[in-house]
């Protein structure tokens, strides 16, 4: 269900391309009859978003959800300390939402932030919602968001049930060995619940002897 684009190309290229791998994905799951996909495309949003670019801030409540056609994303709170606790990671293929905000309407204390230049399709919830009356294909596609939302919380949870924080690391990189390449190490540290200086130690024994380090992530307004 993953596809992966190139980030080359102008903006238009970009932008077609990524509506493409979102046609792809929704059609992975069921092909969206032509007026339902026809309905839906004028509200579809493609953006080009740089590495380390908060594009949803804490605070506000979201009610969209993103389509990852190429990069790597990642959502996260922030503790009273300032340390930075990752929730999830999505590489390119997948859909992302803060799920709170999206089926409450709530505030959200997640951010949503760029750890790769990515290109992003951002998809208006409420255009899905109010019509799944109309459109039954809406329902399903919304029922599908949710089911991927549960199983990545669970596939994390699954995670942080392992004790030995080695053992933790070693399951995380088979079971998902591009996020483990791609991903920098404070930010794996802190998605396995691992402290950054026994990460370090950790990633030789786990076949990756490269350090990465995230920068400060830059906002910008969405």
């Amino acid at each position: 269900m993953k596809t992966q684009r190139h980030n080359s190309g102008t903006a238009s290229e970009k932008n077609a391309e990524a509506l493409a791998a979102f046609h792809s994905f929704l059609s992975a799951i069921e092909a969206p009859p032509a007026e339902a996909y026809a309905f839906l495309k004028p509200h579809l949003k493609p953006r080009s978003v740089k590495k380390k670019t908060v594009f949803w801030p804490a605070g506000m409540p979201s009610r969209h959800v993103w389509f990852v056609a190429s990069g790597l994303v990642r959502g996260y709170y922030t503790q009273p300390d300032g340390t930075e606790t990752t929730g999830w990671l999505a590489e390119a293929g997948e859909l992302v939402c803060t799920p709170a905000g999206l089926f409450t309407g709530a505030t959200c204390d997640d951010c949503l932030a760029t750890i790769q230049d990515s290109h992003l399709v951002e998809i208006p919830y409420n255009v899905l919602q109010n019509e799944c009356a109309q459109f039954g294909y809406f329902c399903r596609l919304v029922r599908s968001l949710l089911q991927h939302a549960l199983v990545k919380q669970d596939e994390r949870l699954r995670l942080l049930r392992i004790s030995n924080a080695q053992e933790r690391l070693n399951r995380f990189a088979n079971s998902s060995p591009d996020l483990y390449m791609s991903t920098p190490a404070c930010v794996l540290a802190s998605y396995l619940g691992i402290s950054k200086a026994s990460m370090n130690r950790m990633l030789p024994v786990s076949g990756r002897a490269v350090r990465l380090d995230l920068d400060s992530v830059q906002r910008q307004s969405a």
